[in-house]
C-alpha cells in the first residue's frame, strides 16, 4: 500500500509522507468492507472521541444552481440526525469547497479561474472559513443550519470540467492543505460530493481539457471516454460500466481510496464517503443528429438532469456501510440529507442504531 501512497505524491504533487507510511502492522490491514457493529451488540461503546470534520465538495457549474439552493434549504435534516446522537452534536467542523480546479491552463469557457481547494467563506466575519461548534460554543450566530445557508459566494458559473476528488485532496491533504486547521487527526472525516456529472480529476500535465486536441473525442464525452470503461458500442445503452484503472489522463479512483484510508490509519470506520449524484446507470452513449457522440442523462428532475456518475458511485460502494450514495434527481432533498445524516451519525457514534 505504501507504493500507492508514494504514487499519489507523484500524481497529485501532495506530501502524503507526512501521514506516515507503515511497512508492517495494523496499518497494512485494510478493513475494507467490515461493517460498523450494531449498537445493540454486547460490548459496543460509543466513541470517547466525538469529533466530526464534515466537508462538502459542491459542483459550481451553471446547471447546479437549483441543487445548491436545495442543499442549503434541507441541510437542517442532516443536522437533526447529528443532534439526535446520545450526547447531542459532536465537536464539529463544517466546510465547503467547489469542484472547480480550472482546465489545466487551457482556454475553456468558465474555466479561467480556479477555487484551488480553498474553503468558501461563510458570512462569519473574523472567523475561519468553516463553521465550528464545540458544546454550546460556536463561531456563528443563530443555528448551525441557518449559518450553513449563509455560504457566500456559491457561484453558478464554475468550470464544466468537474474535479471533485482532486478538489477534496487539495482541500485537506496534510502538509499541503489549502485550509490548515480544518482537518483534525482524532475526528471522523466525512466528505459529501454534490454534482450532476461524474468526477474528471486529471493528472498534472494532461491535455484532456485542451479544446484543440481531439484524441479523446468531442469535449462533451472526453471525461467519460477516458474515465470509464464499458462493454457495448456508441449509439445505445452500454453495460458493465466501471471506473477505468488504466487511463493516463484521468486519475484512477484507487488513488483516492488509498488517500482516504491513509488519512485515517486505514480504518474505514473513521470515514464517511457520501455522494449526491446521478445514478450510475443506465449509461447511454448516443449519437446526435450531427453524428457526434453524446452521453445521455441517467436521471431527470423537475428543473434538470444528471449524467451517470460511474466513478463516484464505484468509489462510494468501496466503503461499504460508511458509504452512502443518494440521487441528485430527487426534487425534495430532505430525505437525501436525512439518510446521509444517519450514516455520518453512525460513524461518529461508532455503531449503527437498530431500525425502529
Amino acid at each position: 500500500m505504501c507504493a500507492r501512497a508514494l504514487a499519489l505524491v507523484l500524481v497529485l504533487l501532495l506530501a502524503l509522507s507526512s501521514l506516515g507510511c507503515e511497512t508492517s502492522g495494523r496499518a497494512l490491514t485494510d478493513v475494507k468492507l467490515t461493517p460498523l457493529p450494531s449498537c445493540d451488540e454486547r460490548g459496543v461503546n460509543y466513541r470517547s472521541q466525538r469529533r466530526l470534520d464534515l466537508l462538502f465538495v459542491i459542483d459550481d457549474s451553471v446547471s447546479m444552481a437549483s441543487k445548491q439552493a436545495a442543499l442549503a434549504r434541507t441541510f437542517e435534516a442532516l443536522v437533526t440526525r447529528l443532534e439526535a446522537l446520545p450526547y447531542g452534536l459532536p465537536s464539529l467542523h463544517v466546510g465547503v469547497v467547489t469542484s472547480d480546479l480550472g482546465a489545466g491552463g487551457f482556454d475553456v469557457p468558465a474555466c479561467d479561474t480556479s477555487n484551488n481547494g480553498f474553503l468558501l467563506p461563510f458570512d462569519v466575519p473574523g472567523q475561519p472559513a468553516w463553521l465550528e461548534q464545540e458544546g454550546d460554543a460556536h463561531n456563528f450566530p443563530g443555528t448551525l443550519a441557518a449559518a450553513f445557508a449563509t455560504l457566500r459566494p456559491v457561484d453558478h458559473n464554475g468550470c464544466g470540467y468537474e474535479q471533485p476528488l482532486a478538489a477534496m485532496v487539495r482541500a485537506i491533504a496534510p502538509g499541503l492543505s489549502s485550509n490548515p486547521g480544518f482537518l483534525r487527526d482524532d475526528a471522523v472525516f466525512a466528505v459529501v460530493f454534490v454534482t450532476d456529472e461524474d468526477d474528471c480529476s486529471i493528472y498534472p500535465g494532461s491535455h484532456l481539457y485542451d479544446p484543440l486536441d481531439t484524441r479523446w473525442g468531442p469535449t462533451s464525452v472526453r471525461c467519460f471516454n477516458e474515465g470509464v470503461r464499458c462493454s457495448g458500442s456508441p449509439g445505445g445503452a452500454l453495460q458493465a460500466c466501471h471506473a477505468n484503472a488504466e487511463s493516463n489522463q484521468v486519475v484512477p479512483i484507487d488513488v483516492y481510496e488509498d488517500f482516504l484510508l491513509t488519512l485515517k490509519g486505514r480504518d474505514r470506520s473513521r470515514l464517511v464517503l457520501g455522494a449526491i449524484v446521478g445514478s450510475p446507470e443506465p449509461v447511454v452513449l448516443g449519437i446526435n443528429a450531427a453524428g457526434v457522440q453524446e452521453l445521455l442523462p441517467s436521471c431527470r428532475y423537475s428543473t434538470g438532469s444528471a449524467l451517470p456518475a460511474v466513478r463516484l458511485a464505484e468509489l462510494v460502494a468501496r466503503f461499504g456501510t460508511v458509504g452512502n450514495r443518494q440521487s441528485i434527481c430527487n426534487d425534495d432533498m430532505t430525505g437525501v440529507l436525512s439518510s446521509l445524516g444517519d450514516t455520518i451519525a453512525a460513524s461518529v457514534r461508532g455503531c449503527f442504531a437498530s431500525s425502529p
